[in-house]
């Protein structure tokens, strides 16, 4: 109530006053205890304590309870959800980087035996090669020489059985001229000989 109002109601009661002649100043007096009660805000009202505390108490004892066993248990529990969460994907990590290095260095070692397993076989092949090189050479060399050696006869050959005919041609042909010339007949045979001996 405004103190406008109140002003407004204290005239309407002295009108009334006079009217009745004096029995609204027990009113007024009520009136002016309401208004002074209405004045003072309910939360400091002393006669109220005894009911505010008792609810404050019931509501904050209410309000305990659900956080206690409502809000506080499933805020727990995602909380521990998260940790063990958390905890099970850093051992999946650790577990992928040990197999992570793991597998690098499989894959390391795979490449260092790879390049000596390589360097062996083109050792082995360049040895082999040159031992096959070396085994064509030797038999190249060897038919060549049998080969030079077999023309070495055969021209041996050709050329004693060419001086022999020529021999024979040469006694051949000595024996006509000596005989056309002196009419003596020589031998064939000595004949060869004077020409072997003339050689």
């Amino acid at each position: 109530m405004s103190q406008s109002d109140t002003i407004l109601e204290k005239k309407d009661m002295l009108k009334l006053d006079t009217v009745s002649g004096g029995k609204t100043v027990e009113s007024m007096q009520i009136i002016e205890k309401n208004n002074a009660s209405n004045d003072v805000m309910p939360q400091l009202d002393h006669t109220t304590f005894s009911s505010q505390i008792f609810w404050l108490i019931v509501s904050f004892s209410i309000l305990y309870f659900i956080i206690s066993r409502i809000c506080v248990p499933s805020i727990m529990e995602v909380r521990i959800n998260r940790k063990e969460k958390i905890d099970r994907d850093l051992d999946r990590a650790d577990r992928f980087k040990e197999e992570s290095v793991q597998i690098k260095d499989e894959y390391e070692s795979f490449i260092k035996s790879s390049n000596v397993d390589a360097g062996k076989i083109v050792d082995e092949a360049s040895i082999s090669s040159d031992n096959k090189i070396e085994n064509q050479i030797k038999e190249i060399e060897e038919s060549t020489s049998k080969k030079i050696l077999e023309a070495e006869e055969n021209i041996e050959k050709l050329r004693q059985k060419a001086v022999d005919e020529i021999s024979t041609f040469s006694a051949d042909l000595s024996i006509r001229i000596v005989e056309k010339i002196s009419g003596v007949k020589i031998s064939e045979k000595k004949a060869l000989e004077a020409i072997n001996n003339n050689k």
